[in-house]
């Protein structure tokens, strides 16, 4: 019961930050205010994680068929959290990358060019170091905006990446248990059989017997009176 109780609270928190918090998270434009949901999904994550370790002590605790069947559920549960931790990371890392053009888009807007006039009116010199300082200017700010897409690039690989391999592990270990499920039914049904087959055969003993004395207390019966 108490492992029951768990897992519906789990899956309450799963389905309340897919269904909820992710598409406010990403529906919302103001800063402030998604921060406040990427801190409210970090403690639902904490939570779930709470309840994933103590259904694990439950599982460990439990013996026979249904400890297979309530590892396989710990397992889904357990994918299920990893995912939703993914999932937050990239939708963080979203948000930052949206606030960081949006920051450069206004420094841009508000940037102070010099038009040719106010070129013209100064020194030759002058106007050629300028151009050549906010040339590479720009070529240090474009390699610099290359460079973080690069690393938001590598960042999100890696967490698929990380997602793919949690996956591929789940997988086995679900394999693993569905198996051993599989092979202590097998085994059940053997043994079902088995007794089957002990109990007719027991009934022959019983009923030969019954009829052996029957026969062997009639013929003491004839010779002996």
């Amino acid at each position: 019961m108490f492992a029951n109780e768990n897992f519906t609270a789990a899956h309450r928190i799963v389905d309340e930050i897919q269904d909820s918090l992710f598409r406010r998270l990403e529906s919302c434009k103001d800063s402030v205010q998604a921060q406040a949901i990427e801190g409210a999904i970090d403690e639902r994550l904490k939570s779930l994680e709470q309840y994933v370790d103590r259904i694990e002590i439950s599982v460990n605790k439990t013996s026979g068929s249904q400890r297979n069947t309530m590892k396989l559920k710990l397992d889904q549960l357990k994918y299920d959290h990893k995912h939703l931790l993914s999932s937050f990371r990239t939708l963080h890392q979203r948000r930052l990358h949206r606030e960081r053009e949006h920051r450069e888009r206004e420094e841009l807007l508000t940037r102070r060019f010099t038009t040719n006039a106010e070129l013209r009116s100064q020194n030759n010199d002058t106007q050629i170091d300028l151009g050549v300082q906010e040339y590479f200017d720009q070529e240090h700010n474009k390699l610099g905006g290359f460079n973080r897409h690069v690393d938001e690039m590598i960042t999100t690989g890696s967490t698929v990446l990380s997602t793919l391999r949690q996956q591929r592990s789940m997988l086995k270990n679900t394999r693993k248990n569905l198996l051993d499920t599989l092979n202590s039914i097998g085994l059940s049904n053997s043994v079902m059989r088995l007794i089957e087959k002990r109990h007719i055969g027991d009934k022959f003993v019983l009923f030969g017997g019954m009829t052996l004395m029957t026969i062997l207390m009639f013929l003491i019966w004839f010779y002996l009176t």
